[in-house]
């Protein structure tokens, strides 16, 4: 589930791909421009910061020193990049950088942006574009943004390629002057408000409602139990007491998550997951009792069981789809005591750990049936039950009712936290590269090409907080959390491969998760403090 307070602190042996990972994605539109004849407004700022490079430090001043016949390399394959960050951020508006590659063909390069909030998202991806030497991608960024660092990413190419010359653009030498009513500080984008109760809740980890119109709240309390908010007011009486068959520790075992499927107001019965007493996730059926106030604890029907390895990075987090009405299951990879033994288990096809699985529950078939439609439902060597794999530990995972798309965060491990997005018309199958990937950059040493490998679309370090927890969404932002510092953050999806990620608070307690009531309006769970706080955004 939330990693412990405690974090480990080790080394990350980063190397270089020798081999091209390819990305499978639609062919993206290449803006080739004359050098040198942009079309950019303001100052060229990119010898203005602080360079640094995956590998070839000898020439990476070559990348901006204005000259068209010198370029910086890796010296090697893609996946390279380079970074310039600034210590005040500038309003940039345009972001161009020159290509050279050994063979014509395609290439994919990102360009990120990393915000004033601290938050890096994919601001523009060009991807499987045919590539030839000297060409201008550019990238328009329209507002412009106050960024305080420009990273430019090739994931893969015809071989070896290098950077002639980077250019990042600014409307204003620097940010504090300008007046652009979208830059609004914090202040004005959002409030907090405690949710008045007469008790406080006991490390609640998440918030959610029945959607059955009665109003009401559900808050889960790792210990075991799920308590109900009726007018503000917490009730007495669990909704269901389960703390005799939980094990809850100082760890991350303890009781999840709640699910109500489509069917809840008719069928009354709801989903749940817990570390039982044998330290392994459990996903169980129970039913509402003649109260709708109480659930029945003796009705529980046990649906899976996830055997883990380890005392960490349980998962949990239960979500039913809003097309498809199918359980979504995002499992953690199970991490044993030492950070240092990858989890090799999360790549390995057959297990469970480390995964999103997506089952049918609501079939009538016992204790469940695979949807036919499943990426690996017929694939030798595959748990028919996995959607997608790659995962650290998702915590918070988010439909957006409106579209079907989801919003998966994972934890990191040592230098990054990431926001992963599944469109809606996914297939499934996509693997999010766990553990040879941490964010964006490598975290081990890659041995083997993953061949359907999708990358996060929102990342941040850890200068912002250690976990990142979702997740709700609101009026088309998903809006997420840092568990360690309280700092919430809405991000927002631009255009076909752009996004953008707005810092909107600080609570100041550790935050186990950001949820909604059935109008909509926003929460977050004090896990320390044991406070529900109302979130009143204001775009």
């Amino acid at each position: 589930m939330i990693r412990p307070f405690q974090i480990a602190i080790g080394i990350v042996a980063v190397a270089l791909l020798a081999a091209c990972v390819p990305i499978e994605a639609e062919q993206d539109s290449l803006e080739v421009l004359p050098a040198r004849h942009t079309g950019a407004v303001g100052e060229n700022i990119a010898n203005k910061g602080r360079i640094s490079v995956s590998a070839g430090d000898w020439n990476l001043f070559k990348a901006i020193d204005g000259d068209l016949e010198t370029w910086w390399s890796s010296d090697g394959f893609a996946p390279q990049w380079l970074a310039i960050r600034y210590d005040e951020p500038y309003l940039v508006n345009r972001v161009e950088f020159s290509v050279s590659q050994v063979n014509d063909g395609p290439s994919t390069h990102e360009v990120w942006l990393k915000s004033e909030s601290g938050v890096s998202t994919l601001a523009k991806g060009f991807i499987n574009v045919y590539t030839a030497d000297r060409d201008l991608f550019a990238v328009v960024i329209d507002p412009p943004q106050r960024v305080a660092e420009v990273r430019i990413i090739t994931r893969q190419g015809q071989g070896w390629i290098a950077l002639r010359e980077v250019q990042i653009f600014a409307s204003l030498s620097k940010s504090s002057s300008h007046l652009e009513s979208d830059l609004a500080t914090p202040e004005q984008k959002a409030q907090t408000s405690l949710l008045h109760l007469k008790a406080d809740l006991i490390n609640p980890v998440q918030l959610t409602h029945t959607g059955d119109g009665s109003g009401r709240l559900l808050v889960v309390e790792k210990t075991g139990r799920i308590r109900i908010i009726k007018d503000d007011e917490l009730v007495e009486t669990p909704f269901l007491d389960i703390e005799e068959k939980v094990l809850e520790t100082h760890s991350e075992q303890g009781l999840f998550n709640i699910a109500f499927p489509p069917s809840y107001p008719s069928s009354q019965r709801f989903y749940v997951s817990y570390t039982d007493t044998q330290g392994d996730t459990v996903i169980s059926r129970f039913a509402t009792s003649a109260n709708p106030d109480r659930a029945d604890p003796d009705s529980e029907e046990i649906i899976l069981i996830l055997r883990q390895m380890g005392a960490s990075h349980n998962g949990g987090t239960l979500s039913f789809g809003p097309r498809d009405g199918y359980l979504y299951i995002a499992s953690g990879d199970g991490l044993e005591t030492n950070p240092s033994m990858m989890p090799q288990h999360v790549q390995d096809p057959g297990s469970l750990l480390g995964k999103l699985l997506r089952i049918d529950v609501e079939s009538g078939a016992s204790p469940y049936a695979i949807p036919p439609d499943n990426p690996f439902a017929s694939t030798p060597g595959y748990a028919p039950e996995i959607w997608a794999m790659g995962l650290r530990n998702s915590w918070g995972m988010s439909f957006d009712e409106r579209t079907g798309d989801l919003f998966i965060p994972d934890t990191g491990w040592i230098t990054s936290e990431e926001i992963n997005f599944q469109p809606a018309n996914s297939p499934g199958g996509e693997n999010y590269g766990w553990p040879m990937w941490e964010g964006i950059l490598p975290a081990a040493n890659i041995e083997d090409a993953i061949d359907v490998l999708v990358w996060p679309v929102a990342v941040y370090g850890r200068d912002q907080g250690c976990a990142v927890v979702g997740g709700a969404m609101h009026e088309g932002a998903y809006v997420y959390a840092d568990f360690c510092i309280g700092r919430v953050w809405a991000l927002r999806r631009q255009g076909e491969h752009e996004w953008k990620s707005e810092y909107l608070v600080t609570i100041g307690v550790p935050i186990s998760s950001i949820d909604s009531d059935e109008s909509g309006n926003l929460y977050a769970t004090g896990f320390a403090d044991g406070k529900i706080y109302k979130l009143d955004l204001r775009w």
